[in-house]
């Protein structure tokens, strides 16, 4: 029977290592089908898994094409804390580690897309994509499903969709009362009929955190994930647009966010720096464990 190595490795964590999101990272030859990676991603049952393959000396970055998988089979285009933990991975063991910086490959809708991965001082960041539109959201189907009223929302900020993920912001103590267990077929009912995966749920801060968000994605079999880079970096862009954050933080004062804290659990941290029209997603990273897989 073959066997996979894999890593677990812990992203968005604080400078104490704790918080964070775990996410898998298999580093392959080509030689894993889509459907082994699957296999895999199921065994691991953590968020995301990252495939990761060297495939080109191209550009003095080297490049790695990566492809993610959840659990549940499903594949998500670019995963931030998973591109995270690649990068933790790549830097400190793989052919690059005396390296700062690499190009990911990715794959959305069906084409390569590309971004560039770099390591500034002890964070790992990446450029996130932007899209050219966003739209607006009618919060009524994704509230309601949450128990959510009128009164809970945040009138500053403009309900929106953008790429797949709805973003909405509570007042502090309305996301702070909603609770861990949530109606998750309701949602996913409504998140189906606006065709979105997750829906990002936050409070807006008075300086440091720029926010505290919870991140409820059970289209793609995720209840709820501790650390979402690529949703905090759409975040950070949208604030951008609708004029709620300051001069500093629009002229590349690194931001941070804080994500999935609990009873039980402290927030992740997420860093979001804007360098002109770039958006980039960071954070720290460490290593959990390493495992075998059979398939």
């Amino acid at each position: 029977m073959e066997r996979v190595k894999a890593e677990i490795w812990q992203s968005f964590v604080r400078e104490d290592g704790l918080g964070g999101n775990p996410a898998g990272v298999v580093i392959h030859n080509g030689s894993l089908t889509r459907e082994q990676m699957q296999v895999v991603a199921r065994k691991l049952d953590v968020s995301e898994t990252a495939f990761v393959e060297h495939v080109s000396n191209r550009t003095k970055l080297g490049c790695y094409q990566v492809l993610f998988y959840t659990p549940d089979g499903s594949q998500v285009s670019l995963c931030g804390h998973a591109t995270i933990a690649a990068g933790g991975r790549i830097f400190t063991s793989g052919d690059f580690a005396n390296q700062r910086k690499f190009s990911e490959r990715y794959e959305r809708s069906g084409r390569w897309c590309e971004t560039e991965v770099r390591m500034e001082n002890d964070m790992i960041f990446y450029q996130q994509e932007i899209p050219s539109h966003t739209e607006y959201l009618s919060w009524g189907g994704i509230c309601d499903s949450l128990g959510l009223t009128y009164e809970d929302f945040d009138e500053r900020f403009d309900p929106t969709k953008i790429l797949t993920d709805a973003l909405i912001a509570l007042e502090k103590d309305s996301l702070e009362r909603l609770p861990a267990e949530y109606p998750v077929k309701d949602l996913r009912r409504a998140l189906d009929d606006e065709q979105l995966q997750g829906v990002h749920l936050f409070a807006l801060g008075k300086g440091d955190p720029v926010a505290q968000c919870r991140n409820l994605a059970p289209a793609v079999g995720i209840n709820e994930e501790a650390a979402t880079g690529s949703v905090t970096g759409l975040l950070a862009h949208v604030l951008r647009n609708q004029s709620l954050l300051t001069r500093d933080q629009l002229q590349g004062a690194l931001m941070r966010f804080e994500q999935g804290e609990t009873e039980h659990t402290p927030a992740s941290n997420l860093f979001v720096r804007f360098k002109g029209e770039e958006v980039w997603v960071g954070g720290r990273v460490r290593k959990v464990r390493e495992q075998k897989i059979d398939l």
